[in-house]
C-alpha cells in the first residue's frame, strides 16, 4: 500500500474498504446482536458519494435488512473506530491513510495492527500545489524562498486531516510552520476542496493544496492561469517518508 507522490506536487489514492482482523472487546457486543456498523463520511464529495452508494446498495438487500447501521464519520474516524472495536467496516480514500493506522505513525499514536483491506476501487485523484498566475516560482522551495505572505487553502478544519498533515510535512522539510507562515502575514484557510478551489477562481487565496483533482471547478482554475509548482525529490521521498514505504 503505497502514496505516490510526483514531481508535480501530486498523489494518487485509491478507495479502500478496511475492516479489523480480530473482533475487539466492543466489536464482539456488536457481532452478539446481529448488526454490522459501517462508519463513513456522508458529506457530499466524492469520497462520501461512493460511501453512500455502497451503503444504500447494501440497504436495500432483504439480507441487510435489520442488520446494518451506517455512522457518519471521516477516514481517520473510521478507523479510529475500527481499533476501538466501535464498527465492523469502514471505507479509506488514501491507502497511505490506512498505512499511517497500521503502523501507527503520523495521525496515529498507536498501530493498529488488526486492520485488513478487502477491496480497492482506484480514483483518478491528485494532491496539487497550485499558485496564482503572478507568482514567479516554479517549485514549493523557490516559493517559500521568496519569504512572502501567503493565503494557503488546504484540508478541512480537524485537527487529523489527512491534506493538511502532507503540506505541514512539507513545509517542514523547507524549514517553516503553519505559524511561521502567519506570523509572517499570511493566512491558512481550512476548507473543503471545492470551497479551496472556489477561493483560488475568486481570487481569495494564493496559493492551494487540495485533493478531488476530479472535481471540474480545478479546469475553471486552471483557465485563469494557475499553476502547479513542483517539488524535489529529496522533499518528496523525506516528507513522505513514513507513508510510502514497502509493506
Amino acid at each position: 500500500m503505497k502514496l505516490a507522490f510526483s514531481k508535480r506536487g501530486s498523489s494518487n489514492v485509491a478507495f479502500l474498504l478496511v475492516m479489523a482482523l480480530a473482533p475487539a472487546p466492543g466489536l464482539a457486543a456488536v457481532q452478539e446482536k446481529g448488526r454490522l456498523v459501517f462508519q463513513g463520511g456522508s458529506r457530499g464529495n466524492n469520497f462520501e458519494i461512493i460511501w453512500a452508494w455502497l451503503t444504500e446498495h447494501l440497504k436495500k438487500d432483504s439480507g441487510w435488512e435489520g442488520i446494518l447501521e451506517v455512522i457518519p464519520s471521516d477516514g481517520v474516524g473510521g478507523l479510529d473506530a475500527l481499533a476501538a472495536g466501535k464498527a465492523d467496516f469502514t471505507l479509506v480514500k488514501a491507502p497511505a491513510t490506512a498505512r499511517m493506522a497500521y503502523e501507527g505513525k503520523g495521525l496515529f499514536n498507536a498501530p493498529h495492527r488488526a486492520l485488513r483491506s478487502f477491496g480497492l476501487l482506484p480514483v483518478p485523484d491528485w494532491l496539487t500545489f497550485a499558485v496564482r498566475p503572478d507568482i514567479q516560482a516554479d517549485t514549493v522551495e523557490e516559493l517559500l524562498r521568496q519569504k512572502r505572505p501567503l493565503r494557503i487553502a488546504t484540508g478541512r478544519d480537524s485537527p487529523r486531516d489527512v491534506v493538511t498533515f502532507l503540506l505541514g510535512e512539507i513545509l517542514g522539510f523547507h524549514g517553516t510552520t503553519f505559524e511561521e507562515l502567519e506570523r509572517a502575514g499570511g493566512r491558512i484557510l481550512r476548507l473543503d476542496p471545492g470551497d479551496s478551489i472556489q477561493a483560488g477562481i475568486d481570487g481569495k487565496v494564493d496559493v492551494i493544496f487540495q485533493e478531488a483533482q476530479s472535481m471540474a471547478l480545478w479546469d475553471g482554475l486552471f483557465a485563469k492561469g494557475w499553476k502547479v509548482l513542483s517539488l524535489n525529490d529529496a522533499a518528496r521521498e523525506t516528507s513522505l517518508a513514513d507513508l510510502s514505504h514497502p509493506a
